[in-house]
């Protein structure tokens, strides 16, 4: 969703840690971010050591909603002391599970059990999106988290701050959003012709969020390359920022940008929308999809390279889609049955399709050995879905190691190759040279580029990742 040029600066991590607990958004919010599973099983506290013959005390509620019954703590105390507290195991999400340490042998009254790990420090999400160079998660909190490239301020270390109640939010390339439980949309990062939507043309970056003017009832949104646009509840859509190549879908011409709210015209019953970074599509309710924006890559899917279109147009022949992506020069749609189509630009392979003759497809193509997709994803150059079986596979430009396969050649890929060390992904996301994936416990693992530190594991030397390493603190 979001790719233009690359900005250099010391990894830094912003987090804000909400109070409400927040897990997808609005009744009909239709268009949000794939949300993750329920925060993951939480460590069981150790009891207390036991009486002479009698069972300790239960240990502690985890953290994170563990679901079923920890395994009991520790071990039998012998007769003169009771038994060391253990840390109770976690179950699937749910309630606390509580950790019960056995008593001593039949004795002296033990001493109390050490207490176990309360899980107090690991977070969990529930989203995640990739910018440009950084990437951020959704925390169960309804807190936002991000790390990566900082050099508009982007990663919102000035504050995404104290936000609580956000339920989806989007990265893109120099910038991001999120939206509030209350409707209302804050963004951060780079300002560059009105992409932050706060009304003001003095192109200040903010590493603060600011809100969005003229702009209520949203139920998504999604940041681009210098624009944003946002789904409003009964299936409209309004857009902001650049407006060179006629990505905010109002039919002007040829404007610079708009640093407030306009309508898309022609759209109605939307149920989701994808900014990429020159270009705007949306799917509608049925199935079908719209998409206006550039076209020099054939990224509109309308069978010709247009060049510039101004107001939403068709794109024959796709139905059935349940998820929509737009990249840098290529968009992607997740069919109901599972199947993945592409078009656009097909330099790296990124559309899938096993063909290695670099042409551009302006009308969609199946990506060819890609089946039961749950989710996608589409970057600059390369593309990734999340398997039913909760495997991941990613397609096209491997340069920095971003299709995850753990090859040092790192040649381009034409089909799809499988990620290393995936097995419980609930949904995958793209940056210009990176990606990420959220696994069902909430924990969150990425890999490639790393010269921002936008894979996120605190590594010294940020070198980039050819297979999944897990997110610092998750």
């Amino acid at each position: 969703m979001r790719w233009w040029m690359l900005g250099l600066l010391a990894p830094i991590i912003s987090l804000s840690c909400g109070e409400s607990s927040k897990s997808g958004g609005p009744d009909d919010n239709a268009g949000a971010t794939s949300g993750g599973a329920s925060g993951s099983a939480g460590r069981t506290g150790g009891g207390s050591g036991g009486a002479s013959g009698t069972a300790g005390t239960a240990g502690a509620a985890g953290i994170g909603g563990g679901g079923t019954s920890g395994t009991s703590g520790g071990s039998a105390g012998s007769s003169a002391t009771g038994g060391v507290g253990g840390a109770g195991s976690g179950g699937t999400a749910g309630d606390g599970g509580a950790g019960a340490a056995e008593g001593g042998a039949p004795g002296d009254t033990g001493a109390a059990g050490e207490a176990g790990d309360s899980g107090d420090d690991v977070l969990h999400a529930v989203s995640i999106d990739a910018g440009g160079d950084h990437s951020c998660a959704l925390l169960d909190t309804g807190g936002v988290l991000c790390w990566g490239s900082n050099a508009d301020g982007q990663v919102g270390d000035g504050s995404p701050s104290r936000m609580t109640d956000v339920v989806q939010l989007s990265a893109g390339s120099f910038h991001t959003c999120a939206v509030q439980a209350s409707g209302n949309v804050k963004c951060w990062g780079q300002d560059l012709f009105g992409a932050l939507g706060n009304g003001l043309d003095n192109l200040d970056d903010k590493a603060s969020p600011v809100d969005v003017i003229d702009l209520v009832d949203a139920i998504a949104v999604t940041a681009g390359g210098a624009h944003t646009c946002a789904l409003v509840r009964g299936g409209t859509a309004k857009c902001w920022g650049d407006d060179w190549e006629g990505q905010l879908g109002n039919g002007s011409d040829g404007e610079m940008g708009h640093e407030s709210p306009v309508d898309v015209e022609n759209l109605t019953n939307a149920i989701a929308i994808t900014a990429g970074t020159n270009h705007t599509c949306a799917i509608i309710e049925g199935g079908t999809v719209r998409c206006w924006g550039l076209d020099l890559g054939g990224q509109l899917g309308n069978g010709a390279t247009e060049g510039i279109v101004r107001s939403p147009m068709d794109v024959p022949g796709v139905d059935e889609v349940v998820a929509l992506e737009a990249g840098a020069w290529h968009t992607c749609a997740l069919r109901a049955n599972g199947a993945v189509l592409c078009w656009g630009t097909d330099n790296y392979g990124q559309l899938g399709d096993g063909d290695d003759d670099e042409v551009d497809e302006p009308s969609p193509v199946a990506v060819t050995t890609v089946t039961g997709a749950t989710s996608i994803a589409v970057g600059a150059v390369h593309t990734c879905a999340t398997l039913s079986g909760g495997t991941v596979q990613c397609w096209g430009g491997d340069e920095y190691g971003q299709i995850g396969d753990g090859d040092d050649g790192q040649a381009n890929q034409m089909s799809a190759a499988d990620v290393l060390g995936l097995a419980d992904a609930v949904t995958v996301t793209v940056g210009f040279d990176h990606t990420c994936a959220l696994g069902e416990t909430g924990v969150v693992l990425c890999w490639g580029r790393d010269v921002d530190g936008q894979v996120g594991n605190g590594g010294v030397g940020q070198v980039d990742k050819l297979a999944p390493v897990v997110v610092q603190g998750f």
